[in-house]
């Protein structure tokens, strides 16, 4: 069959030339896809693709211009992927931990629970926190919530862990086999915040809320 390539010509022709090999090997595994009726053309939209170690994002069109010809129209939309991806990391995680927030929380529980899974939630909240807050302000009870969730970030067998706003934090883990595994996964966390926080000179303490 023929064809023809045209180029977004508001980015350089000669890297998005480059992508062309990634480029075919989705259109034919999306021509497979629909059994091989592409007559109307395709349709890709931010597509991955890589060249050395520089990752982009592509846009394609491919449509019929008469007979057996076929145009390849690609744009390289890097900048707009960038900026949905923010977007959605900035509604989906807390600004102050970086771990995930509530949205993100319940979207992963009901997608958990739609495909018919077990699944184990913890929340937790802080004892002497808010004395931090209060005595030394602000700024220090933001860095200790800080150094927990690094902490519970680390801990194996945990799908999400979640600050759901001010001291409450939320765990959870899919597919839940077994109670005790699950007990001991709360245990363990106990275990992590009881931990001394140390700070400049200063070692705080806090706990589980009972």
């Amino acid at each position: 069959a023929g064809h023809l390539l045209l180029l977004d010509d508001s980015h350089r022709c000669e890297r998005l030339v480059h992508f062309l090999p990634t480029v075919a090997r989705d259109i034919r595994r999306r021509n497979r896809e629909v059994a091989g009726h592409i007559g109307d053309g395709l349709v890709g939209t931010a597509l991955p693709v890589r060249l050395g170690g520089d990752e982009r994002w592509l846009d394609y069109e491919l449509f019929p211009v008469g007979g057996s010809i076929f145009a390849l129209r690609l744009s390289d939309v890097t900048a707009r992927t960038h900026g949905e991806q923010l977007l959605r990391h900035q509604a989906t995680h807390d600004h102050l931990t970086g771990l995930s927030n509530r949205v993100a929380l319940v979207e992963h529980l009901e997608g958990a629970l739609a495909n018919g899974n077990p699944v184990g939630l913890l929340l937790l909240d802080l004892d002497q926190f808010k004395e931090i807050n209060d005595t030394l302000g602000h700024h220090y009870g933001d860095r200790v919530l800080g150094v927990l969730a690094n902490r519970f970030s680390r801990i194996p067998g945990i799908d999400v862990v979640a600050r759901l706003g001010g001291d409450e934090f939320a765990f959870l883990v899919d597919d839940v086999r077994d109670v005790r595994a699950l007990e001991h996964t709360a245990d363990r966390i106990a275990d992590l915040v009881e931990q001394t926080v140390r700070l400049d000179d200063l070692s705080l303490r806090v706990g589980p809320s009972t």
